[in-house]
């Protein structure tokens, strides 16, 4: 059986959401911005338990990041973004790969200009700005809920999730850094690890 639970864009569970948007103007107008998804499936006779204690544990959506953080000896391809290992708040991508795309066994010193490179071994890295951070985001199952949200908590969804059901996600992001509908947002929804069950 295919594994079902997904995030909609819609109620009616139409339209399935791949991506994150920032709707903030460079402005300041609509910081926070606030959306919504929905967790869930059109099949009714299906539904999730948490995969560690089913019925017990609690299914919690939460914040994470999407990116990876940079590692020695690794293989990179281009376009893959990452963040320093002591974070200094950029994101990295890979503009250039020669070889197999190897990175170096030392850490190379990140630029901390935007667009600014620096050579690590066979990846050419680029300063593309800012990152977001789990704080940036708050969760809740209503939009009043916002409101007492804390900001990068993770978000109770209960303990048995049923298909059928879109289970609304109420996101407020506040983006510090007013960057205008950001497309290349890095932060990711995750749900607890769940096993699928028929009803």
């Amino acid at each position: 059986m295919a594994f079902e639970l997904k995030f909609w864009e819609d109620a009616g569970m139409l339209i399935e959401s791949t991506q994150l948007n920032v709707q903030v103007g460079v402005d300041g107008t609509g910081n926070p911005a606030q959306a919504v998804r929905y967790l869930g499936s059109n099949t009714s006779t299906i539904l999730w338990r948490a995969k560690s204690n089913p019925g017990v544990d609690t299914i919690y959506c939460t914040p994470t990041y999407k990116i990876g953080v940079w590692a020695a000896s690794t293989v990179i391809t281009l376009n893959t973004e990452i963040m320093a290992t002591v974070d200094n708040t950029y994101k990295y991508r890979a503009v250039g790969v020669v070889g197999t795309g190897l990175t170096g066994a030392s850490e190379p010193t990140w630029p901390l200009a935007e667009t600014g490179q620096v050579v690590d071994n066979e990846v050419t890295w680029e300063n593309v700005g800012l990152h977001h951070t789990p704080s940036e985001f708050k969760l809740a199952t209503t939009q009043g809920g916002l409101a007492s949200a804390v900001a990068g908590d993770p978000l109770s969804l209960g303990v048995v999730l049923n298909g059928g059901t879109a289970y609304p996600i109420w996101i407020e992001i506040y983006d510090p850094n007013l960057e205008e509908n950001d497309p290349d947002i890095d932060i990711q929804l995750v749900i607890t690890e769940v096993q699928q069950e028929n009803v």
